[in-house]
């Protein structure tokens, strides 16, 4: 199982965008600080495996990649 993060931020038309990323850092190498309303360092310190981080710009959320075990 792999984490996935799906990050979820506010348009400037109201809507809502969907981002699924593979790690913290991949988030922050996308999306701006700014948009996010979060620094890094606080992102890090987060455990996103115990609740979902609500905030004004965004909402992330941690959860796990399903994947079928594959033979070669």
């Amino acid at each position: 199982m792999r984490k996935v993060y799906h990050v979820e931020t506010m348009r400037s038309d109201g809507s809502i965008q969907h981002s699924y990323f593979g790690s913290k850092k991949a988030i922050f190498n996308h999306i701006s600080q700014d948009v996010l309303g979060i620094s890094y360092k606080y992102l890090c310190n987060l455990d996103l495996s115990k609740r979902e981080y609500q905030g004004r710009r965004c909402n992330i959320r941690m959860g796990y990649l399903l994947t079928a075990n594959t033979i070669y």
